[in-house]
C-alpha cells in the first residue's frame, strides 16, 4: 500500500502540519487507521457544511474535532456513521470503505 503524506496539505499550508511518524506510518500498512479524503457536504439549499475534510486518525489515538458553531463537526461525524451521504470525498476504516 502507497503511503500519500501530502493529500491532508492540500488545503493547508504545509508549515502548519506534522507527517506521521514511522508507527503511524506502520499503522498505515497494516490497514489500521481511518482515513478521510476531500470529504463534502453541500445541502440541497446550497449551503456547503463541509468543504474538503483531509485527515487520519490512528489506532490507539485519542483525535478532537474541534470548530466553532456551524463549522460542520456534526455533519462530519453525521457522514462517518452514515447519518448523511456525502455530496464527495471518501473514507475508509481499516481499508474498508465507509460509504458503501
Amino acid at each position: 500500500m502507497e503511503i500519500d503524506d501530502n493529500f491532508e496539505t492540500k488545503y493547508i499550508d504545509p508549515e502548519n502540519f506534522e507527517p506521521p511518524d514511522m508507527s503511524q506510518k506502520n499503522l498505515e500498512r497494516q490497514n489500521r487507521f481511518l482515513k478521510i479524503e476531500d470529504l463534502r457536504k453541500t445541502f440541497g439549499n446550497g449551503l456547503r457544511a463541509v468543504d474538503g475534510v483531509n485527515v487520519r486518525m490512528y489506532e490507539g489515538q485519542i483525535f478532537a474535532l474541534l470548530g466553532h458553531n456551524g463549522a460542520g463537526k456534526t455533519t462530519t461525524i453525521s457522514m462517518l456513521t452514515g447519518m448523511l451521504r456525502p455530496s464527495a470525498g471518501y473514507a475508509t476504516v481499516y481499508g474498508y470503505d465507509v460509504f458503501q
